[in-house]
């Protein structure tokens, strides 16, 4: 039975069935024919048919001989040996011996038969058909121990997988087909020892008795309970591993199956072995298997649902309500990040088993995100993820990683309809084990919820922040604006008119005097001018991007930068046009925001420092509008006063909200570097 279902597993599991699947399900599916066979020969003194035990006796010798050649070509193609001409030629002559044992075994060998007058006839025949050939049966030892210890030494030495992290699954596989080898093994010896016995001990003169049929037993008995460890130690790299069936990555719920295959042959194997020996009517021993398997299967059932209220009970989790509604009206500790903790806390401990994992975002969501890291107290901050973003791809479930980077050894890409999103790196499980092909998939699609959640939250608290500031803002704005008209301009121009008016010999005075109050109540009217906006931003949708940038940048700050340069891709340029006039009035509004800030605080007050600026428009990784400039860098402003960092906040937020992005890099006293990720 667990040769049946690990040979039905394999075929019917594999990702593509190629002549390696077809091998390994072949010889999985004749161990379970074989035993078919050997349960008839051994229950065939309930008949006492000579005739049956003749056409089974071969049956089970068949298969029997054909399992070690089989073994040798599965392990030789999934090391991918078996397409060397060396290895190719090593099989063809393996086999051309296998099939003379199974010739010469077939025709002359008469053991072993359960029964001492068949064995003795069929000995007699077999004598008087070619004298000595009972030395043939140490052919079959020989040519066993051959394809074992072959198939040993090719997995010993494999040839480089070209198959998605085939390296590290032959690694952890190769304990458990090595066992499955050295089990092998034994039984080839125990069949050479068998035999060797038989050719000393077994004569016509020496017939075979009841006293010398407990031997042949006896080794019988050893030679079934090693198959057993040998489809126990193969089952699990089988479900474990995955080595035959080529997924990627194993599958929890083919583990769980695997066991319950186990317990159901091994229960069903009792109780039909137990109650053979036991003279009852076959129906009873019928309905006695009936029950059983129904028993084991509502078993089955009962813990299937079981998990599956365990694993709603973990998942819960990551779908239940975030209150968001309530979070923003009620308070802006709405992008802290509490809840994304609590729930990586939940997926790498409880669901995944990891020791350290970390989520981080990339692209436009990265400003809005905060990297996360289990456990809490690991390195706050994730490895670096230079160089890794090219071997990540839609068609990649996971990318293994240098053991080095912080201790992840996984690497999962997250996506979402606008592109890729974010990483989760992930160290090895606590219990040593691969990740299920489930488990990954989960933590998958859970991280992509976490970083989309994150985002919406902090684009939220930070327009309603900036929508609170503005409300707050305006009234006190006007208020101040109608006290600086009532009480100081409006007097000082009543002064100034009167000043002028008099027609006195104080005129050049009155008219000096009149001068100084209009140039200061003009200077107070400028601050208000500049502090209720701008002047209006010239029309984006008319001239297009580049355009407007250069005539806002030339009426506004022409003389705040030593020089400024521009590299524009004639490609970008073109896609830049084509943008909505929504998109490239957000996109200019926050272009022009980095240059105002780059003339405010590029020179920290250093007026004779030199300022140059960069702008560069480029279809490299997307469209993107890079505005640099080398001035002191953003850890020299940090604690301007001037600067409150509101502006970036809610252009970076405009950005996203439009589907772009804005990233910031700077070194001190060498550049500053802001990139608008444009959206199409």
């Amino acid at each position: 039975m667990a040769f049946l279902w690990l040979g039905c597993t394999v075929l019917l599991n594999a990702e593509r069935r190629t002549l390696g699947t077809w091998l390994a399900s072949s010889a999985l599916l004749l161990s379970g024919a074989f035993f078919a066979a050997h349960s008839m020969v051994a229950a065939g003194d309930l008949w006492g048919e000579l005739h049956q035990l003749a056409f089974w006796w071969p049956m089970s010798w068949l298969p029997f001989i054909a399992l070690p050649f089989l073994w040798y070509l599965v392990v030789s193609w999934y090391a991918g040996r078996l397409h060397e001409p060396w290895h190719r030629r090593q099989a063809v002559g393996l086999g051309v011996i296998g099939l003379a044992a199974a010739i010469v075994l077939t025709i002359v060998s008469p053991f072993p038969l359960p029964l001492p007058s068949a064995a003795n006839v069929a000995l007699t025949v077999a004598h008087e058909r070619a004298p000595g050939s009972l030395r043939a049966l140490l052919i079959y030892p020989a040519f066993s121990l051959a394809c074992i210890v072959l198939a040993l030494r090719i997995l010993m030495r494999p040839a480089p997988s070209g198959r998605f992290m085939g390296e590290i699954a032959r690694r952890r596989a190769l304990p458990w087909l090595v066992a499955t080898s050295l089990a092998l093994l034994i039984v080839s010896a125990a069949v050479g020892a068998l035999s060797a016995w038989l050719v000393t001990q077994v004569t016509p003169d020496r017939p075979i008795t009841t006293e010398t049929l407990w031997p042949i037993k006896g080794f019988d008995i050893l030679l079934s309970s090693l198959l057993a460890v040998t489809v126990i130690l193969l089952g699990r790299a089988i479900v474990t591993y995955e080595v035959f069936t080529g997924k990627v990555l194993p599958r929890g719920g083919l583990r769980r199956h695997w066991r319950n295959s186990l317990i159901l042959a091994a229960t069903i194997g009792l109780l039909v072995g137990g109650t053979l020996g036991v003279p009852i009517d076959p129906v009873p021993r019928l309905l006695l298997v009936t029950v059983m398997i129904t028993v084991l299967y509502a078993l089955h059932g009962w813990r299937t649902y079981a998990e599956r209220e365990q694993g709603l009970a973990r998942l819960r989790l990551f779908v239940g309500s975030e209150h968001l509604y309530e979070r923003l009206v009620g308070s802006s500790s709405v992008g802290s990040g509490i809840d994304a903790e609590r729930q990586f806390d939940a997926l790498c401990g409880e669901v995944l088993g990891a020791r350290v994992a970390y989520l981080v975002a990339i692209g436009p969501a990265a400003p809005l995100v905060r990297p996360l890291a289990y456990p809490r107290d690991a390195a706050t901050f994730a490895p670096p993820l230079d160089g890794l973003m090219a071997l990540l791809s839609t068609d990649a479930l996971c990318v293994p990683l240098a053991p080095e980077n912080s201790g992840a050894a996984w690497a999962v890409p997250l996506w979402n309809e606008r592109g890729q999103i974010g990483a989760l790196l992930l160290g090895e499980r606590a219990d040593e084990r691969l990740y299920t092909q489930e488990e990954i998939e989960i933590a998958r699609a859970a991280c992509e919820r976490i970083i989309d959640r994150q985002v919406t939250a902090e684009m939220s608290r930070r327009l309603m922040d900036l929508q609170r500031a503005q409300l707050s803002g305006t009234p006190v704005l006007d208020s101040h604006a109608r006290q600086l008209l009532h009480d100081e301009t409006l007097p000082r121009l009543h002064t100034a008119m009167l000043l002028l008016a008099r027609r006195s010999g104080e005129a050049a005075d009155n008219a000096s005097d009149a001068a100084a109050l209009i140039a200061q109540t003009h200077g107070e009217i400028s601050a208000l001018l500049r502090a209720t906006g701008g002047p209006a931003a010239p029309r984006v949708a008319e001239l297009g991007l580049t355009r407007a940038l250069r005539e806002a940048l030339e009426a506004e700050l022409g003389g705040a930068f030593d020089s400024v340069s521009w590299r524009l891709d004639a490609e970008a340029v073109d896609a830049v046009d084509q943008l909505s006039a929504t998109n490239a009035e957000v996109a200019f509004c926050a272009a022009r925001e980095v240059i105002r800030n780059a003339a405010a605080h590029g020179r920290n007050g250093d007026m004779k420092r030199p300022l140059h600026l960069a702008i560069e428009l480029n279809r490299k990784h997307g469209l993107q509008l890079a505005i640099e400039d080398d001035g002191v860098g953003l850890e020299a402003t940090a604690t301007d006063a001037r600067g409150s960092g509101q502006g970036l906040a809610l252009h970076s937020t405009l950005m996203a909200v439009i589907g772009g992005g804005l990233t910031v890099e700077s070194a001190a006293n060498r550049f500053t570097r802001v990139t608008l990720i444009l959206p199409g």
